[in-house]
Order: C-alpha cells, then sequence, then structure tokens
C-alpha cells in the first residue's frame, strides 16, 4: 500500500511537472546501467553484519527541463545482489542468507551548467525503497529512501549524448520530528538516518525526444 501510494504521487508529481512546463524545453530519455558497490548494514538479532555484494544494475531516467540549467528527474534502478551475515567472531563462518532484488524509484531535480556541448550538474531526490528477498522466511521491506548525484552529460548531436554518473543511494530506516521550549523561545526539529548506503557508477545514451 504504501509502495502503490508513492507510485501515485510520483506520477501525480510528473503529470503537475509536464503541465507547468507546457512544452517548453527537452524532455530526455537515458537507458543506465552501472555498478553498485557493496554496503553493510548492522544486525540487531544477530553478532554481526548483513553484507549486500557489489553487483550490475540496469535503470532508466526521464528529465523535464523546467527552465535552462534546471531539470526535473524521474529515475528508476533495478538491480540483484545476495545478502551474506558476516559474523562479528571468526569462529563463526560468514554465511549467504539468500538473493534480494532491490527498486528504487526516485523524483528530483538536477542543476546544469552548460560549457559548450558538455554539461556537467548535480542534483538531489528523493523516493521509495523496494527490496524483496527470494527466501520466502523473509518479508519485503518498503523504505523512504534518498539519493544524491553527479555527473556529465556531452552532446553527441542534436538528439543523442552520452551521460556518466555517480549516486550516492540511501533507504531511510528511521526519522523523527522534535517540537521544545524553552526562555529563548520554541524551535523543531526533523531527523532522519540510513542504516546502510550505496554508492554507484553509471552510463549511459541519452536520447531527446
Amino acid at each position: 500500500m504504501r509502495l502503490r501510494t508513492a507510485l501515485a504521487s510520483i506520477a501525480m508529481t510528473l503529470v503537475v511537472t509536464a503541465g507547468l512546463r507546457a512544452g517548453d524545453g527537452n524532455i530526455e530519455l537515458t537507458p543506465q546501467v552501472g555498478y553498485l558497490f557493496g554496503a553493510k548494514a548492522y544486525s540487531y538479532n544477530y553478532a554481526g553484519e548483513f553484507y549486500l555484494a557489489p553487483n550490475i544494475w540496469y535503470g532508466a531516467s526521464l528529465d523535464f527541463a523546467v527552465r535552462p540549467g534546471l531539470e526535473i528527474e524521474l529515475s528508476g534502478t533495478y538491480s540483484k545482489t545476495g545478502v551474506t551475515l558476516q559474523n562479528y567472531s571468526s569462529l563463526v563462518p560468514d554465511s549467504k542468507l539468500f538473493d534480494v532484488t532491490s527498486l528504487y524509484i526516485t523524483i528530483g531535480a538536477l542543476h546544469e551548467q552548460r560549457r559548450g556541448k558538455l554539461r556537467p550538474y548535480i542534483g538531489g531526490a528523493v523516493g521509495v525503497a523496494v527490496f524483496t528477498p527470494d527466501n520466502v522466511l523473509y518479508e519485503t521491506l518498503t523504505r523512504m529512501a534518498v539519493e544524491f548525484k553527479g555527473g556529465l552529460k556531452a552532446d553527441v548531436s542534436e538528439k543523442i549524448g552520452i551521460r556518466l554518473q555517480a549516486r550516492l543511494l540511501a533507504p531511510l530506516s528511521f526519522a523523527g520530528l522534535g517540537f521544545w521550549c524553552g526562555s529563548g523561545g520554541c524551535s523543531s526539529g526533523v531527523s532522519a538516518g540510513s542504516t546502510f548506503a550505496q554508492f554507484e557508477l553509471s552510463g549511459g545514451l541519452y536520447f531527446v525526444l
């Protein structure tokens, strides 16, 4: 249910964005493939850490030009990897628990700076991360996720270009909201954290639609 709600929100955002854009600027479609580095997550029930093995991922992004130098981006990332329990004690061997498929769907913004045919960019996004184990003993895990990215787009022609990217993906495992008052007045704060984060390098061709 949470996943369907998030997907509906993303779809509505795209409809609103497209309406605001009203035909101004370009739309870019970028099929991508990349390499996800391994990541570790602390285990509360075992004397060790869960390790997500490095793996190849596949995905695509859709960029809507809002104004020169600013794009709204919807992206999706799919991968499959193995999860191993790495024990703290050297007397206990590591054990592979299961394979898991991961799906990230995010929406955010890119800030570009054109330099001739080159467009270096940085950006960030929020969305959902869904992890589905192939072992029925483990449940599917759905979390809010954030990502930070940077890269380079290089125009090959008016309709085709090359895109290179580095990105940090982080599912959020907890969040909190605080409100307090004192002699100096009242204040509030929001905090969030991630159990693990994955770094990736990727590349692909983009097509101007």
